[in-house]
């Protein structure tokens, strides 16, 4: 298995054959839509559970060979050691999370919980062209749809269509707990070098979850210290794609805060 394809190896072959070129000069490889939520245990925030999609080019190469009897279906067993090995291998790289209180950086333990999943989606991760006005009002396919397509013979249909993605979740805990009413903390799941583009679903990007105080929330926003570093890469980027849309969601950073007493 360590012969697969995992993210943490992909990223240190890009920046090999690339000489660690910087940032400015990257694009995305992989897309990631997350999932992010703020995990409490007795008043303290404790932790992130993180759900990670993976975009459909990326997902077929990472389980390449994996359905040895040709279903088209690999359940968490089957996905399991894929996901160690990932998990293992996003240690070196920090989980690409990164959380704060002020300037001071909160560490992480071994992640716990964690599995993959193969399911289908109505919109893949990638980037998403302008809708046509005048197509039927559907989700609009994957990016990499026609090219995985081309590449395994499959066929998409004409209605509402569907592809089967990687879904990584996993708790990333902390070493120490965070008070829940701590003023500045702050949380990001980003890769600085610009190899794997990170964007928070539309919808549950950022949630509270169960047994937070009440009054507890979480407000999206980019980081301080990134905003026009990620501004200029973003416009850099779409002018680059040919006029493929992006939105400016990448690196985007979640702050929490909590009703004082």
């Amino acid at each position: 298995m360590n012969h697969r394809l995992t993210l943490g190896a992909l990223i240190f072959l890009l920046a090999a054959a690339l000489g660690h070129a910087p940032a400015a000069l990257a694009h995305p490889h992989v897309y990631v839509t997350v999932e992010t939520t703020v995990v409490y245990d007795k008043g303290a925030i404790t932790g992130l559970r993180q759900r990670w999609a993976f975009d459909e080019f990326y997902t077929a190469m990472a389980i390449e060979g994996l359905d040895a009897n040709g279903d088209g279906n690999l359940d968490r067993n089957e996905l399991s050691e894929l996901a160690k090995v990932n998990i293992d291998g996003l240690g070196q790289l920090n989980y690409f999370t990164t959380a704060r209180i002020g300037e001071q950086r909160i560490a992480f333990e071994v992640p716990k919980d964690f599995w993959f999943e193969h399911v289908a989606v109505a919109a893949p991760p990638g980037p998403a062209r302008k809708p046509d006005p005048a197509a039927a009002p559907h989700p609009p396919a994957g990016f990499w749809s026609k090219l995985v397509g081309s590449l395994t013979g499959g066929a998409k249909s004409a209605g509402l269509e569907t592809s089967k993605v990687l879904i990584l979740d996993f708790v990333l805990p902390f070493k120490q707990p965070v008070p829940a009413a701590v003023e500045g903390f702050e949380y990001a799941v980003t890769d600085p070098q610009f190899w794997i583009w990170f964007d928070l679903d539309s919808n549950k990007g950022a949630t509270i979850g169960a047994g937070a105080p009440e009054g507890c929330k979480a407000t999206v926003g980019l980081p301080k210290d990134d905003a026009a570093d990620v501004q200029r890469l973003g416009e850099a980027f779409f002018q680059q794609a040919g006029g493929v849309q992006f939105g400016l969601s990448v690196a985007k950073a979640v702050s929490v805060s909590c009703k004082k007493p």
